[in-house]
């Protein structure tokens, strides 16, 4: 059996916008891992270094080679940050959630000192 359509009139919905309200910023936040072409600037963005590094090679936009690209993340107005820059935004925002073994640093792999001068890794943060 097929129900019956509303005959009834539609009740009216008032509606009211909102005014746009320039809100403080609170924090800022590591929203992504990203490359950048040391050379050209060119940024790319992903969930791990190794998505946008994969990116770069199969687009066509350099190779993979560590010294073509610096590795670092992004925060929520696409501004690119080194690993060291990137922790110290991590750390303010509490979004450090595990240690995972890579915070060192990179030339003479002595433990960086947590807070500090430590590196940010994707696997810091998810």
């Amino acid at each position: 059996m097929k129900p019956e359509p509303n005959t009834e009139a539609a009740e009216t919905v008032q509606t009211t916008s909102v005014p746009a309200v320039d809100l403080p910023r609170l924090v800022r936040l590591v929203v992504c891992a990203a490359i950048r072409h040391r050379e050209t600037g060119f940024l790319i963005c992903g969930a791990r270094h190794g998505n946008c590094l994969n990116s770069a090679a199969r687009y066509g936009t350099g190779d993979q080679k560590s010294k073509t690209w610096e590795c670092g993340f992004v925060d929520q107005d696409g501004k690119f940050m080194d690993r060291r820059e990137a922790w110290t935004v991590a750390d303010t925002a509490g979004q450090i959630r595990r240690p995972c073994g890579f915070e060192r640093h990179y030339n003479d792999q002595r433990p960086a000192n947590v807070g500090d001068s430590a590196l940010l890794f994707s696997e810091n943060l998810y």
